[in-house]
């Protein structure tokens, strides 16, 4: 291994982020929004307990 090269030191380029290099390199696609992501709705009614609901339905299924 005396004088083989084993690795490349080159400067770090951060003029170009990840995403675009991989869009770039045709890795990836660019978003179609801009814009943060929007939060999911809440499923539900916050008020139900609804551990304490199938707890009751289910007494009333046993014999």
């Amino acid at each position: 291994m005396s004088g083989t090269p084993v690795a490349r030191l080159v400067p770090v380029s951060g003029s170009q982020s990840v995403l675009d290099r991989m869009v770039a390199e045709g890795r990836a696609t660019p978003p179609a929004a801009s814009g943060p992501v929007p939060v999911p709705p809440v499923l539900g009614d916050p008020g139900i307990d609804t551990a304490a609901a199938l707890v009751d339905m289910r007494e009333g299924e046993r014999w």
